[in-house]
């Protein structure tokens, strides 16, 4: 997903910079709007969900508080 947003939502740029082919990045486009119940291949409001999370989550991943600690919810470091 990321990969895709960064070559501005062209599959076919994706594809090449991940060595697939472009119907393969559309398919798994495909299964990513299925299981996020969001239509990423039309720009619109699922594609503007989907940068706005991956932002959040990026944020929330490197966040850390005035100790230098993580915030106690994330589990990243130490997940099982």
């Amino acid at each position: 997903m990321k990969a895709w947003i960064d070559h501005n939502t062209d599959a076919q740029r994706t594809a090449e910079s991940l060595s697939l082919s472009r119907n393969t990045v559309r398919a798994r486009l495909r299964a990513a709007e299925n299981l996020l119940n969001r239509d990423l291949l039309t720009t619109g409001s699922g594609l503007h969900d989907l940068v706005h999370a991956l932002v959040a989550a990026e944020q929330c991943a490197h966040s850390r508080d005035e100790t230098g600690h993580r915030a106690p919810w994330y589990e990243g470091d130490n997940a099982a």
